[in-house]
């Protein structure tokens, strides 16, 4: 088993790149949010975003029915997007394949660059998916990590597709 999950991260390698990280220019980037509705408390540091919540900065998009964002120090900390589903897209530094995923519930660890996708999670990047119950992608390290409920149909299922050598 331990040999199974070796081979498993070395070849989640293949998917997605070492240089897999945001664009480094996004978090100097405008926040822009739409929402039918938001409630925001500067005291506790949370903004809730209400209906059909759009979310961009940079090159980072969120999309979802609604978004509770933490705030510390007045640097955003921690963002939960809930949705039916949600989606995310960022372009990562380097490459020309955005990497896009989409969950009911996704919650996005801006400080360490964690994207944790749960329930009926998928990370897609060009042609290559990945499909699970749970997804945890570490922007920084590249790392993908996706578990599943145990089941036949909540398995993690994976597509890499090899590059075209031109």
């Amino acid at each position: 088993m331990k040999h199974l999950k070796c081979a498993m991260l070395i070849f989640i390698g293949f998917f997605i790149s070492t240089s897999a990280l945001a664009l480094k220019s996004d978090h100097d980037q405008p926040i822009h949010i739409e929402a039918d509705s938001v409630n925001v408390d500067e005291k506790s540091g949370t903004s809730h975003y209400h209906g059909n919540v759009h979310f961009k900065q940079g090159s980072m998009i969120l999309q979802a029915d609604n978004i509770l964002i933490t705030t510390q120090k007045q640097k955003i900390h921690l963002i939960n997007a809930k949705g039916n589903p949600a989606f995310f897209e960022q372009l990562p530094d380097g490459e020309a394949e955005k990497i896009k995923a989409r969950a009911k519930t996704i919650d996005y660890d801006a400080v360490g660059g964690h994207l944790i996708l749960k329930t009926e999670a998928q990370l897609t990047q060009g042609t290559n998916v990945f499909t699970s119950n749970s997804i945890r992608y570490a922007t920084k390290e590249s790392q993908v990590i996706a578990t599943s409920n145990g089941n036949e149909t909540g398995r993690v299922r994976a597509v890499i597709n090899p590059e075209k050598v031109q």
